[in-house]
């Protein structure tokens, strides 16, 4: 009698694992096979009430990455095709998903600074530098991160409070001591003066060799940057 519950047991446990990586395999797929080709149809095309798509972290880091693409594409076709109570609800959608990404996941720095991205599209400051403030807490020397938050606060930069202000100051002085930083900043670095004399503030703090290395670097970037204008 008791072997047979054991057996009885272990199929309603086996059973309920099936299923249980059926609905996994569900959630991953319903991203996956999202019908659309941009990151504006990919999101549209989810459910509304699906806030946290998927299950592994690639795949939510994947819709995360749509909803930063598709809140700072606001010129795109597709967005300004939307009503907009159909671009509100998108906002707020990509809003949940942040906040769902947030909970489960609050060291993802990649997700506040998404939900900066969306704070900045609805216009809410507030919450704009929230978000971004705790984007540079939680992964201070995450270079590609960083460059994310630099972007995004050099695009907003009067709406920036000094905490906020503070920690951009911190991501450019690490942006600045690699050839990749250095690479993700030296079109702004050209075209706007304010923040090539907030760079410079900087790198004037640096030793003479990280100073000139600096120089070497930004001029390798100028360089290429022109040739392929050019081409």
């Amino acid at each position: 009698m008791a072997s047979q519950i054991n057996r009885s047991a272990i199929f309603a446990l086996s059973l309920g694992l099936a299923m249980l990586g059926g609905w996994a395999a569900y959630l991953e797929a319903s991203v996956y096979f999202a019908p659309g080709t941009t990151s504006i149809s990919r999101l549209l095309a989810l459910p509304a009430t699906s806030n946290a798509p998927g299950l592994a972290p690639s795949t939510q880091t994947s819709t995360l990455a749509d909803c930063n693409r598709a809140m700072q594409h606001t010129n795109a076709f597709e967005m300004r095709a939307l009503s907009p109570e159909g671009k509100a609800a998108l906002q707020q959608h990509c809003r949940d998903i942040v906040a769902a990404a947030v909970a489960e996941r609050p060291t993802d720095a990649y997700a506040w600074v998404t939900g900066a991205v969306v704070a900045a599209a609805q216009q809410n400051w507030d919450e704009f530098n929230t978000f971004l403030r705790t984007a540079q807490a939680v992964a201070p020397s995450e270079q590609w991160v960083a460059e994310h938050r630099v972007d995004l606060a050099e695009t907003h930069y009067d709406r920036l409070e000094p905490a906020t202000r503070s920690g951009n100051d911190a991501d450019l002085a690490m942006l600045v001591l690699s050839d990749r930083g250095i690479f993700s900043i030296a079109q702004r670095y050209l075209d706007q003066e304010s923040f090539r004399e907030r760079v410079t503030a900087i790198v004037e703090q640096l030793p003479v060799e990280r100073q000139q290395k600096f120089v070497n670097s930004l001029n390798r970037r100028i360089t290429l940057r022109q040739s392929k204008s050019a081409s």
